[in-house]
């Protein structure tokens, strides 16, 4: 076991860039998170059906580095550990899908899976989390639950990754539910669908990546195999979000929720993938509360959007959250920067809690108003990143 300088437990995740400007950084960032910030879909297998074993290599790594065969092993005792629980969990379903064992080889898929979708990083056969991961590790604190099901916090972090990281496949997918009722028939249509998408989408960009994306679905030679490698594991995980409820009653078959009432409504009809990041950024939290405002007792059941507070409202919320952030990096070889994506992730997540609608992009103008009135905070930014630090001065 490898140990990392980082701390056993804290409530708001931030990681001190190397001593080097952010330009450097984004030439040194690990290959895992360029894979899902420069892609905007995953390759799956269909056994990779249940969100909740995602969370859990994040638990199992924390502040530890592994090797592959011992992240497998203790995936493999979780899932070996809680089969009850997985029972309990896939009930209604009839068959238990996503138990892991060492002849399924199934542990290796799911931490490939979350290498893709960038919460890991492997560095020199050492897994380690990224800074997606060490987000969803903060997020998910394990309250005595069937650890199968998601929490709130954990459906808004794996429905907002899912939706700019699986752009090509998941969002497309959300949207023809509505069309369907069962697996067998989402399957059958999914390719002529995701061309469909593609190709309406390519009418408003001379995208290169999507010409790539349509030119290999329209050439894809088994059909069936990669379909069976795509649909059911995105059913499964809308059903692990709540945006449709699963039976197995010979086949399995789905009903829509008013989560995905509400969601469908909200969601826009992208000119293109590429926008569904500055879409996030500006919307997200809104659209995640509106959505499971009555799913989760745990959110406000009264919000206050946090472009409606006065300056200085907002700066009694963030300013306690960045001064806790800098305090917790005093261990850093620079305890003056801060990470913008994980700490506003975290904060707008928290902050629904709170009864506070905050988005990303409201986080980001907060603090540039700071610099501009001569607060000792700045925000450092590389738009070829989409990330940047904050500052002390």
């Amino acid at each position: 076991m490898i140990q990392f300088d980082f701390y056993d437990d804290f409530e708001l995740t931030f990681i001190c860039l190397e001593m080097h400007n952010i330009r450097t950084r984004k030439q040194r960032i690990n290959k895992g998170e360029i894979l899902v910030e420069k892609s905007s879909h995953l390759n799956t297998h269909t056994k990779t059906r249940v969100l909740a074993y995602l969370r859990e290599i994040c638990l199992i790594l924390k502040d530890k580095g592994l090797p592959l065969n011992t992240l497998e092993r203790k995936l493999e005792d979780f899932s070996q550990e809680n089969l009850h629980f997985l029972n309990d969990y896939h009930r209604k379903i009839g068959k238990i899908r996503g138990i892991i064992t060492p002849e399924t080889k199934s542990a290796e898929r799911y931490i490939k899976l979350a290498e893709d979708m960038g919460l890991l990083a492997r560095k020199e056969r050492i897994f380690s989390l990224t800074k997606y991961g060490r987000v969803l590790e903060i997020l998910s604190k394990k309250q005595g639950k069937n650890p199968f099901e998601l929490d709130w916090k954990e459906a808004s972090f794996f429905l907002k990754h899912l939706l700019e990281f699986d752009t090509i496949y998941f969002f497309p997918c959300i949207f023809n539910l509505s069309k369907y009722r069962n697996l067998s028939d989402l399957s059958f249509s999914f390719k002529k669908d995701i061309i469909s998408y593609l190709k309406n989408w390519f009418k408003t960009t001379s995208n290169e990546y999507l010409r790539e994306r349509i030119v290999t679905i329209e050439k894809w030679t088994n059909e069936k195999r990669y379909v069976e490698n795509l649909v059911p594991p995105r059913l499964y995980w809308c059903f692990d979000l709540r945006i449709v409820d699963l039976t197995g009653n010979g086949r399995v078959t789905y009903d829509l929720t008013q989560v995905y009432k509400t969601l469908i409504n909200k969601l826009p009809i992208l000119e293109s993938p590429m926008h569904i990041k500055e879409w996030g950024d500006a919307n997200f939290y809104s659209t995640f509360f509106e959505s499971y405002k009555n799913v989760h007792d745990q959110l406000a059941k009264k919000i206050r959007p946090f472009k409606d507070l006065s300056f200085s409202q907002e700066k009694s919320i963030i300013i306690p959250r960045l001064e806790k952030a800098f305090e917790k990096g005093q261990k850093f070889p620079i305890p003056s920067k801060v990470l913008f994506s994980q700490f506003s992730e975290v904060t707008c997540t928290e902050l629904l809690e709170e009864g506070i609608v905050c988005e990303i992009n409201e986080i980001k103008n907060f603090i540039h108003s700071l610099s501009q009135r001569g607060e000792k905070y700045y925000l450092y930014w590389d738009p070829e990143v989409n990330d940047g630090f904050i500052r002390k001065l």
